[in-house]
């Protein structure tokens, strides 16, 4: 965003905004899967644990 309001071009303000929405959507994506993953319980398995038992 800063490169775009030096230059003072707006290519970079819509890329910037672009990659912006893309990290968001990628961290809501990890973040319901991580949800996800550990009311399901599979997600914090120690596998020698788990064969311990």
């Amino acid at each position: 965003f800063k490169l775009g309001t030096t230059l003072q071009l707006g290519f970079f303000g819509i890329v910037g905004t672009v990659l912006t929405v893309a990290l968001a959507a990628m961290w809501l994506l990890v973040g319901a899967k991580t949800v996800a993953g550990g009311w399901r319980g599979n997600l914090f398995v120690s596998p020698c644990i788990a064969q311990a038992n």
